[in-house]
């Protein structure tokens, strides 16, 4: 009998902790959620799949430990102190620390009392500072604290240390400096002015020109004429006055000339959807043409007949409309604007590296499988619909280093075609069971012909989907972004060295998907705090977006706000910030497009509404119940009231909101230099299809309208909008995210922050071990590989997505088990570089597990922000 044959003989009289221990052994972790029986399997599988790599020749080696580099075995590491700080919010400081034992008994003995102190730093190089301007005593046994902030925009660091008996300070440990975000509008109104071309060297960049202006008025209602005026909203009175918002209705006062300004009225309801009572109202529009001194109301009326959708049209009509005591005549001076600036629709498209080889079905990988099926995959269809109809359109769209890295890998394209196949079934068994229902044989006729269509599209491409992206990019539909490279959550990485790594090895696998270095980056979360732009500098990268309050609360502040980029203080680097009116038509729950009741209800599905012998191989009978991406229902009512969805009416609205979303976006840019204003509109690739149905039919209108329509926005890419438009105001973004709160505190949680203390010692390590390793005379191969899969795992535990699921408590126990699988992975091939011996088993599990970046550089995390950029620049 062969070892392999006896271990699988021997299982079933194992006890669960005994075969987790073997598993473990073997390089298989996070596996305790398994009952035994399945871990049995899986077990037995993981030998068979072993036995069957050697028999077709794969270098397993015949021994666990191969001793190599003798002579240069790297100096173990050990970390017994580390006080780190860490910015959660725009008024709180998280910190933690470790002090060693034999320090913190030695102080505690003395009589000494412990204490946290946080210290301004003025000069961050001299490491001059004021005195402590936050002081708490600290129990012996704590390891962490919540700090507030005194104010925002300035530098900081925190010591722990002691008071003595005299009343001296004395510091244990001393933490890295960490820049508070800005807490509001700066003061500052000082503008500097640089033009930066696509040629230009980042790498030399440094501000030359600093023209000044004095800091504009207060709300004035005092008006110049038209070419001058700036957009003012507010609301109107029964008698024509006008009220700036926050300030009380006062009687206009108008120069002389001709002048237009856009005033909408206090609305019925809101954007996006209402309740089906809000049907039949009449919202209007209106505006104020100031002619010769006299006001004139003239006005815009709904461009829908169903008023459950506000709607602008581009052009007034004859008639009168009433609007409360206020009478409102139609004029054709209303439609006098001159052409709208530009639109940026950019697009994320990003998931987590899933990839369980050593399981049959995995539920994780189904994300990836929904979302090629109901996202990727109709939204090229889309694209190419749009070229192959003649519309000049122009998209950004971010792809994330592991996305990319799932699309190319062949096991996960079996699978794929095996999903796809399971839910043709599905669809076959369907149309039988509801062969007598009319209003589920149209949903199901729907979900043939896009099921289809993605079968059609999957054979075309033999599944290179990057490849029909690189070609839409050569052609000029695309702009092709690139992201970090497992998405980390780059402030909360802490160090240029993690931080570094990511950035840089997201742009050499970038360039080697689509031959070109990428020119824009979307940062994970748009989380960014000051000094990242200076690495993405050193990286080629000429632009990123980030949320609207890191722009709005800049330093200086920009004096036109989101509607146009700045170039990074010390980089730059453009910064674009998103657009708040763009993001809340189409991401609020309450008012945003996705909730109209006649769109497609996402929860309701039924792989949790059918028994489980009707669903087939999707849904197994020994495993947890799944979304299939059936679902009959639409926005309606409770779990037992739904209505049934009708996909013709649901595409209507989604073309409906379309022309409203431009309508919306023709009058925010109207007003001032309107020709360089510009409109930034980010948001995730999978919510369009997959969270919501018909998003892709919204956003193929969107671009379609705004390439064929007159005086709709002009669509640009964040790339070419640079290029027009290359002078912008240099300022100093603030610290901030896109994620609830605006900053870091969804990500640095109670259920989630114990990630970093961990994250940053194993990347310390790392670090450690391989700057050893890049001083020896040409390591070993082994090593070399050791090095590069302890890196990938260390990337891997860096994604933000984990402690996203943590926090949000969806699929926490998997993100969990990720972290730690990852960081247990790491911290075991640290030591045996460490040691000069490698466990070749475990390497070359792990090599085919975890198997993204097959030609990563490993010296790309020992570089740190000691790297001097890339030949990209």
């Amino acid at each position: 009998m062969s070892a392999e044959d006896q271990d699988s003989w021997l299982f079933p009289r194992m006890r669960k902790d005994q075969l987790l221990t073997f598993a473990r052994k073997h390089g298989l972790l996070g596996l305790e959620g398994l009952d035994r029986i399945a871990l049995i399997d899986l077990l037995r599988r993981f030998l068979i799949r072993s036995v069957q790599r050697l028999r077709v020749g794969l270098p397993l080696l015949r021994r666990q430990k191969s001793p190599v580099g003798v002579g240069h075995p790297t100096p173990a590491f050990k970390l017994d102190e580390r006080l780190v700080l860490l910015v959660r919010d725009s008024r709180t400081l998280y910190v933690y620390w470790n002090v060693a034992k034999g320090a913190l008994e030695a102080s505690l003995s003395r009589g000494e009392r412990l204490r946290l102190r946080l210290l301004d730093v003025v000069d961050v190089e001299g490491r001059s500072e004021v005195a402590a301007t936050v002081e708490v005593p600290l129990p012996a046994w704590a390891r962490d604290y919540h700090l507030p902030l005194p104010r925002g925009a300035r530098d900081y660091r925190v010591e722990v240390g002691s008071v003595q008996v005299d009343g001296s300070w004395r510091a244990l440990l001393c933490s890295n400096v960490v820049s508070a975000p800005h807490e509001g509008p700066s003061g500052d109104q000082t503008q500097q002015l640089e033009t930066i071309t696509a040629e230009s060297d980042l790498r030399e960049f440094q501000p030359q020109s600093a023209l000044t202006s004095p800091p504009p008025p207060g709300p004035s209602l005092f008006f110049h004429p038209a070419d001058e005026l700036p957009q003012l909203v507010g609301e109107v009175d029964a008698q024509g006055a006008y009220a700036p918002p926050g300030r009380a209705i006062s009687p206009l006062a108008v120069a002389e000339g001709d002048v237009q300004v856009a005033v909408p009225f206090k609305l019925p309801h809101g954007y996006g959807p209402t309740s089906e009572q809000a049907l039949g109202e009449e919202p209007l529009f209106a505006w104020h043409h100031l002619a010769d001194g006299e006001p004139v109301a003239v006005a815009l009326g709904p461009t829908f007949s169903s008023a459950e959708t506000l709607g602008v049209s581009s052009s007034a009509c004859a008639g009168r409309v009433a609007s409360g005591s206020l009478e409102v005549e139609l004029s054709p001076a209303a439609n006098q604007a001159n052409q709208a600036g530009s639109l940026a629709m950019v697009l994320h498209a990003h998931l987590p590296f899933v990839r369980h080889p050593e399981l049959d079905l995995s539920l994780e990988e189904g994300w990836l499988f929904e979302a090629l099926c109901e996202t990727y995959l109709p939204l090229l269809d889309a694209l190419w619909r749009l070229r192959d109809e003649g519309c000049d359109y122009t998209l950004t769209l971010a792809l994330s280093p592991p996305l990319l890295a799932m699309w190319c890998d062949e096991s996960l394209q079996q699978r794929f075609e095996q999903h796809l196949a399971g839910r043709l079934a599905l669809l076959s068994r369907e149309q039988t069971r509801t062969a007598g229902d009319q209003g589920l044989q149209e949903v199901l006729a729907h979900y043939a012909e896009q099921l289809g269509r993605v079968e059609e599209i999957w054979r075309t491409l033999d599944g290179d989907i990057s490849g029909a992206f690189a070609a839409l990019q050569t052609q000029g539909y695309l702009e092709l972004m690139t992201c970090a490279a497992t998405h980390a959550h780059l402030p909360l990485l802490s160090s240029d060295d993690a931080r570094w790594a990511q950035i840089s090895i997201a742009v050499e696998q970038h360039q080697r998907f689509f031959g070109v270095a990428p020119r824009g980056i979307w940062l994970p979360e748009c989380a960014y705090e000051k000094g990242i732009d200076v690495l993405l500098a050193r990286a080629g990268l000429r632009h990123f977006v980030l949320e609207s309050h890191a722009i709005e609360h800049a330093r200086p502040q920009p004096e036109a706000g989101t509607s146009r980029p700045i170039f990074c203080a010390e980089s730059g680097v453009a910064a674009f910030g998103r657009d708040p009116q763009a993001a809340e038509q189409v991401w609020s729950r309450e008012s945003g497009y996705p909730g109209d009741p006649v769109y497609r209800d996402f929860y309701r599905d039924i792989g949790f509404d059918l028994p489980r012998e009707a669903l087939g191989p999707l849904v197994p009978e020994d495993g947890p119940r799944r979304f299939t991406g059936f679902k009959y229902h639409r926005i309606t009512g409770g779990a037992e009231r739904k209505a049934i969805y009708h996909p013709l009416v649901a595409a209507q609205r989604a073309r409906q909101h379309a022309q409203h979303f431009l309508a919306a976006r023709q009058q925010q840019l109207q007003g001032g230099d309107h020709q360089a204003n510009l409109v930034v509109a980010p948001y995730d690739a999978e919510l369009f299809g997959h969270w919501w149905h018909e998003g892709v039919t919204w956003l193929e209108e969107v671009l379609r309208q705004a390439s064929t329509t007159r005086h709709a926005p002009q669509l640009v890419t964040l790339a070419g909008y640079l290029n027009a438009h290359p002078t912008q105001h240099v300022a100093q973004p603030s610290g901030s995210s896109w994620g609830e709160g605006g900053y870091h505190a969804y990500w640095l949680h109670e259920s989630n922050r114990w990630i970093y203390p961990e994250l940053h010692q194993a990347t310390d390590r790392l670090v450690a071990a391989l700057r050893h390793l890049m001083a020896c005379d040409g390591p070993e191969l082994m090593q070399e590989r050791a090095a590069a899969q302890a890196t990938r795992e260390l990337l891997l535990a860096q994604a933000s997505d984990w402690a996203f699921m943590m926090r949000a408590d969806s699929a926490a126990d998997y993100a969990r088990r990720r972290v730690r699988q990852h960081l247990d992975q790491t911290n075991a091939l640290c030591q045996d570089l460490e040691q000069g011996t490698i466990d070749v088993t475990r390497l070359e599990v792990l090599e085919s597990r975890d198997n993204l970046f097959p030609d990563l550089d490993w010296r790309a995390l020992a570089q740190g922000n000691a790297a001097q950029g890339n030949a990209a620049l």
